[in-house]
């Protein structure tokens, strides 16, 4: 069934439903004035009429306020304390005539009883209310048909055929998870002690609602009606345990509600990111696609993966979460194809806390169970007790104020009891699906039979003996723990932190894990869950020796993954630049001198290496290089076979910039003249070539070889307007550089070109003005007013010239 717009509302962000009580407002012609500003001003979101008291008793004109409250949940305690709250301090500050409130669901009979007893308490005041059905009257009006398209999904009934969804081999149907999931219904107990959500739980309804869910919605509704040539493209970024994944698969799950059809999630534990796939669907749909962690794809992959999906006859809209500080620190460059809006979870907000105990404490006789310590509290104090933990992970928070202790030392508690109960293999279990969950990473079932033994059987020997936070649990034919979060604490303790247990799974990975062995080489040099217990030292710096020595390590992962999967000279070479990117140097010079003897190095290799010597400033001796320098990285690329003709262009620059130019007649080899002639060679039809060299003779003062490398860079311009805009733009040069000369040459090309170019016109009357040619002046001069009757310079340069000629005659 589809979403209602009355449950689209509850999904509006705070912000976007006060403009739409405002827009509605207006579009009744009601003079309204909003307010800015968080929690509105002295109680007041949107008002009409004057707030000064003495002027409503000189004009009797009365004073309206609208208070707006999104409460998505509906009116609980907490939400009837703050309307109250409101409402005191209005009529303190204001004292209004009428005040309504304005809430985004449809009151029960036991909210009018609850309005109600405030009109008997407040009987000097008229109280209002502006709800969901009020809100819909208007909407849906032909006169508000806009508001109702800018601000609502409206169904996207297009069907998908049945062969199209036989090719998504990386991605699921939301629509058909949701009434497929077979997996056991959860308590919320359960699903807020760390295990990870799954699509039952959002059929279920056990999270508790985000308010950051609207700011998603917001951006869904505002890419829908996007029909640019980019990809819409939201990223969700947090710290692991916040909920980012619970928040993806509700947005995702009321899209499907909304009547989208289209709605796709990537598979948990598909190592793949393939845009493919989605070439099929039909032309011009809207598709929606959710990827979790997208970050431990790599940049590349992530880059390739929205390109592709630029280039399809579909309109994309894809929503992403990853770590912030695998994100900040990526740096991701996607402009050229995707439009980006990164969206920060950030801390539990007064609301999401309301919202949290509220769901809590629906069963009254599960919630000893489901609060644990904080069931004794009153509201307020148990309110108290997550707020002073908000900027802590949602889990993290939740588990010690229901515990009473720390998170790390549940787990550990939980790990003591069951080595002793179960032994080593249960331990090494925990230990390896562990080291690779951290990383939201999940251990295939087959790699884990051969790091602890063959014989073992996983689900009796292995899955059946934990529980409680350190539970294992298969997901598809993969195990992973609880939570990363738990799985962090997991590795900590029971591997204190030794990167051998890495080397042990690299070592029993096969083909068939190739993908997942680069996911997690990316993930360990890209996370912050690579320095253990990193949020304790907040001051800690990226550059440390701790951030140093695990990068060391990571090499010697690279070292395993390149000779097991047989990664090619690109993939090293783009490792090396993510570390370099980083600050890393010597992790980065040790990873590209890894690629001469790991793979054939090409000549882009080479070229990738040099550049990021140069950037580096190594550039090299000019006559006799030193190895790994810049410029012997470059020579060696000449030789190894045809460079790309953009790194003739960057090899001169460096030349130029090194003062290393080279003579007119016969430059010297490995000079900028020498590399731009040879790229020259190897580009015939390219004009920046010959272009280049004329900007360095134009610098050196060789004016004629200047002149002739032009006419050559002009001549292989295709269209004769480009040809006329190049000289005209020379012509403007040597004008400013007191050239006049070589100004006029330049813009008589110009208008040779392009007659119809009054521009081209109006600037060779200049030069011929400059020169003393008032004649010809003159004639170009009317010829650009011909072509451009209305230009205001021309026609004073016009004037100019005729002043110029008339007193010349009178000195005659």
């Amino acid at each position: 069934m589809p979403y209602s717009l009355h449950d689209q509302l509850k999904l509006f962000s705070p912000k976007r439903f006060e403009e739409l009580c405002g827009q509605l407002l207006k579009a009744g012609d009601v003079f309204i004035v909003p307010v800015e500003g968080k929690g509105g001003d002295e109680g007041v979101d949107i008002f009409r009429g004057p707030l000064d008291t003495p002027k409503q008793e000189r004009t009797d004109e009365k004073l309206l306020v609208w208070q707006v409250k999104h409460f998505p949940t509906g009116l609980g305690r907490s939400q009837k304390e703050q309307a109250i709250k409101s409402l005191e301090r209005v009529i303190e500050t204001q004292d209004p005539d009428i005040w309504t409130l304005c809430v985004p669901f449809e009151f029960s009979l036991d909210d009018h009883r609850w309005l109600g007893g405030l009109r008997e308490k407040y009987s000097g005041l008229i109280i209002e209310l502006f709800d969901a059905p009020a809100i819909m009257n208007l909407l849906l009006k032909p006169e508000n048909k806009s508001l109702l398209n800018a601000n609502f999904l409206l169904p996207n009934n297009q069907r998908i055929e049945r062969e199209v969804l036989d090719l998504l081999t990386d991605f699921d149907l939301v629509s058909e998870r949701l009434s497929e999931d077979k997996l056991p219904t959860k308590t919320e107990s359960e699903f807020y002690n760390g295990a990870v959500a799954d699509w039952k739980d959002i059929h279920d309804n056990l999270d508790a609602r985000r308010e950051i869910i609207g700011e998603l919605w917001d951006f869904v509704i505002e890419a829908e009606k996007c029909n640019g040539a980019l990809v819409s493209f939201a990223v969700l970024a947090g710290l692991s345990g916040e909920g980012k994944s619970t928040v993806l698969r509700r947005v995702a799950a009321e899209l499907v509600r909304s009547g989208r059809n289209e709605v796709f999630w990537h598979k948990p534990g598909r190592n793949d990111l393939s845009a493919e796939q989605f070439d099929h669907l039909p032309k011009d749909s809207l598709v929606y696609i959710f990827v979790d962690s997208i970050m431990l794809f790599g940049p590349d992959a992530v880059s390739g993966f929205l390109e592709r999906l630029r280039d399809f006859p579909i309109r994309p809209i894809v929503v992403s979460a990853a770590i912030t500080s695998l994100w900040d620190g990526l740096k991701l460059n996607v402009g050229s194809y995707a439009d980006l809006r990164k969206i920060d979870l950030g801390h539990m907000s007064p609301t999401d806390i309301e919202a949290l105990l509220d769901k809590l404490s629906e069963n009254e006789c599960r919630m000893p169970t489901s609060l644990g310590k904080l069931a004794g509290l009153s509201r307020d104090q148990q309110v108290y007790q997550l707020s002073m933990r908000a900027n802590r992970q949602l889990l993290v928070a939740l588990i010690e104020a229901k515990g009473g202790q720390g998170f790390d030392q549940h787990v550990v508690d939980e790990l003591r009891k069951l080595r002793s109960a179960n032994g080593d293999v249960v331990r090494k279990a925990c230990t390896y699906v562990s080291a690779l969950h951290r990383f939201d990473l999940r251990m295939p079932r087959s790699l884990l039979s051969r790091l602890i033994g063959e014989h073992i059987f996983i689900e009796d020997q292995v899955l059946s003996k934990t529980h409680g936070l350190v539970e294992l649990t298969f997901a598809d034919d993969n195990v992973i723990t609880r939570h990363p979060v738990v799985a962090n604490v997991i590795f900590e303790h029971e591997a204190g932190g030794e990167f051998g247990w890495y080397e042990r799974i690299i070592a029993e990975m096969d083909q068939s894990d190739e993908a997942l062995a680069e996911q997690l080489v990316w993930a360990m040099t890209g996370s912050e869950k690579l320095l253990p217990n990193v949020h304790r030292w907040p001051d800690l710096e990226l550059g440390s020796d701790l951030l140093t020595r695990a990068c060391r390590y990571d090499i010697q992962v690279l070292l395993r993954v390149v000779k097991r999967f047989a990664w090619d000279a690109s993939d090293i070479s783009g490792y090396a630049r993510f570390l370099g990117g980083r600050g890393d140097v010597d992790g980065a010079r040790t990873v590209f001198r890894i690629g001469l003897t790991a793979a054939k190095p090409e000549v882009p290799y080479w070229e990738v290496w040099a550049f990021f010597e140069r950037e580096q400033g190594n550039i090299g001796d000019r006559e006799c290089p030193a190895e790994y320098t810049a410029r012997w990285l470059l020579r060696t690329a000449i030789k190894t076979g045809r460079i790309d003709f953009q790194t003739w262009f960057k090899w001169a620059s460096m030349e130029e910039n090194e003062g290393n130019i080279g003579d007119t007649e016969d430059p010297a080899p490995y000079t900028a003249k020498w590399i731009l002639r040879k790229g020259a060679e190897q580009n015939p039809q390219e004009l920046n070539f010959p272009a280049s060299l004329a900007t360095i003779e134009r610098e050196q003062g060789n004016w004629d070889e200047m002149y002739r490398l032009d006419r050559m860079a002009a001549e292989r311009m295709a269209e004769a307007d480009e040809r006329s805009s190049y000289y005209c733009s020379r012509s403007r040069e040597m004008a400013n550089l007191g050239k006049m000369d070589y100004a006029l040459r330049y813009g008589e090309l110009s208008v040779r070109e392009d007659p119809n170019d009054g521009w081209a016109h109006s600037h060779l009357a200049g030069c011929y003005h400059s020169l003393g040619r008032r004649d010809e002046a003159e004639r170009s001069c009317l010829k650009a007013l011909e072509l451009l009757p209305n230009a205001k310079s021309v026609r004073a340069k016009y004037e100019e010239i005729k002043r110029a000629r008339e007193e010349e005659e009178r000195q005659i």
